[in-house]
């Protein structure tokens, strides 16, 4: 996972206004954008508003016609439901953005959080199920299926469980946490 999904030798420019947290949400809920596209768009045209004003040329040079962004009401309802919830945004510019999420290659250009958002700066461990995970599984370290630390059961098993096993090894030479 060497790949740097942030094409731009600078970070993303932190959304400063409410407006221009509206056009990071649209663009990112617009159709046929997923994290990469978000980051690509983003280091082309330099904002989200201009991302969104040439993603329907974009679409139309790749051969989609009559392409539509995520309408502006989708994106004030989640902003309401958001906020009705007691959950705010947290951009992966915002210094309390989890420095480990940020590391990822692909790390979502935004979350919603909801209580104490210190947590996010604690050690932690999380496993969480997502799209291509065998994609990501294949790119972890391998460890040769001759070893002999390795339970018999898992030698020549789906790269699913030997990465299990990783993290479980791992985890146990980290210990516990505190909490």
């Amino acid at each position: 996972m060497t790949e740097d999904i942030h094409p731009s030798t600078h970070p993303p420019l932190p959304p400063t206004t409410e407006d221009d947290r509206v056009s990071w949400l649209r663009l990112l809920r617009s159709r046929r954008v997923g994290i990469a596209t978000f980051y690509r768009l983003l280091a082309e045209h330099g904002t989200a508003q201009a991302a969104l004003d040439a993603l329907p040329d974009v679409a139309r040079a790749a051969g989609v016609e009559d392409y539509k962004l995520c309408p502006l009401g989708v994106v004030h309802a989640e902003l309401a439901a958001g906020r009705a919830t007691g959950a705010r945004q947290i951009f992966i510019t915002d210094p309390d953005y989890p420095d480990m999420l940020r590391r990822i290659h692909d790390a979502p250009p935004m979350l919603w959080a909801v209580g104490n958002s210190a947590v996010l700066t604690r050690p932690m461990v999380a496993i969480v199920g997502a799209r291509n995970a065998a994609d990501v599984i294949e790119a972890l370290p391998e460890e040769p299926d001759a070893d002999p630390a390795l339970p018999s059961l898992l030698r020549g098993t789906p790269p699913l469980r030997r990465a299990k096993h990783r993290c479980r090894k791992r985890l146990m030479r980290v210990g516990p946490t505190t909490r």
